[in-house]
């Protein structure tokens, strides 16, 4: 009778086992990748969505604090206080406004805003300087102009406030 061999001590996977265990990798990776993409996309158009709120609310403030200027006994100081408020008036008028373009015409603005704030608006207001700027819609791009109204244009998310 021929001797049995005992089994050798396995040092390894077979092949099929190494496809079975990649294709379980592939499966699983074909499932969760849309959705972290979904959440990368939900965070952008949240933080462009804030942005536009952290740009709305240091234009009302600014222009609530020029209009307390204008109260000022001092007439010098009230013209400059009006002066900053038409140049920041001017500035925001018109479509898609960079926004270190507001920080040059105010610099209470700026000092409101903060730095390293950057990227471009739209502003729908009315108002006048002298009696306050009612902001009804601030949209707020981080990156360049778009060229459609949707909010989200490609990678250039769209922030709008009030949403």
């Amino acid at each position: 009778m021929p001797k049995i061999k005992p089994l050798r001590n396995r040092k390894g996977f077979t092949l099929v086992e190494l496809i079975v265990v990649i294709a379980i990798i592939a499966i699983l990776a074909a499932i969760l990748i849309p959705v972290v993409t979904n959440y990368v996309s939900d965070a952008r158009q949240s933080s462009a969505d804030a942005n536009a709120q952290t740009v709305a609310v240091a234009l009302q403030t600014t222009f609530a604090d020029l209009i307390s200027g204008l109260g000022a006994a001092d007439a010098t100081a009230r013209a400059a206080m009006l002066t900053e408020a038409t140049a920041l008036d001017t500035a925001i008028t018109g479509n898609w406004t960079n926004i270190s373009a507001l920080r040059t015409a105010s610099p209470t603005f700026s000092n409101i805003l903060g730095t390293g704030f950057t990227g471009i608006v739209d502003i729908t207001a009315t108002g006048s300087p002298s009696t306050g700027l009612d902001i009804s819609e601030v949209r707020y791009s981080s990156e360049s102009i778009p060229t459609d109204t949707a909010t989200d244009t490609g990678l250039n998310f769209i922030g709008v406030y009030p949403r």
